[in-house]
């Protein structure tokens, strides 16, 4: 998850707010004209910089100072949600993800981070569409094709994992879990 956060960074001003309204983060969530997102925005940046470092409870503590002063920061919401997951709070994350996913529907991370909350609660049907949404958004999404194998490999559908596993490496190269559950589904599959 922490590469979730290196993958998503915080959006600049000119860059489309990640809410899906459509306008850029700047005339929108990110609009300097109120100073109390625009505090929010420094305390969710401050934020991030805590969850990268694995500091979770000061992460949360901000994240939820973020939404007590700007209640529709879906970003925080989101990211608090994947502050949960890694303590397996699933009860907890998966509410605050599927408000970030409804919220912002057009974000293929927010998706992924879904699928890897259901895929913990054991709710692979649902991780396995959450993974899809993530990859209608964005095909060459990596770690969204590594996460559908994992799903696919977890109903037995080797083949389709395989295939996803082969789609994840061939964007990244360098991925190393993608090569390392490549090889243990050709295994299962007697390739090799």
């Amino acid at each position: 998850m922490t590469q979730v956060l290196r993958d998503f960074p915080v959006p600049g001003r000119n860059d489309p707010c990640p809410c899906g309204s459509g306008k850029r983060y700047k005339h929108c969530h990110g609009g300097a004209d109120n100073a109390a997102p625009v505090a929010a925005q420094h305390e969710l940046q401050w934020a991030i910089g805590l969850h990268r470092q694995g500091d979770f409870d000061a992460a949360e503590r901000t994240y939820r100072k973020v939404l007590f002063v700007d209640p529709d920061n879906v970003l925080a919401r989101h990211y608090l949600g994947v502050v949960h997951y890694q303590r397996n709070e699933l009860d907890a994350a998966l509410p605050l993800l599927e408000a970030s996913v409804k919220a912002s529907a057009r974000e293929p991370e927010f998706h992924n981070n879904l699928g890897l909350a259901y895929a913990a609660a054991d709710r692979e049907a649902d991780a396995l569409d959450a993974y899809r949404a993530a990859l209608s958004l964005q095909p060459n999404h990596a770690a969204a094709w590594n996460n559908l194998g994992l799903a696919l490999q977890s109903t037995n559908d080797v083949d389709g994992a395989i295939d996803a596993f082969r789609r994840a490496v061939s964007l990244k190269p360098d991925f190393a879990h993608a090569h390392w559950n490549l090889a243990l589904a050709l295994l299962l599959d007697g390739q090799f």
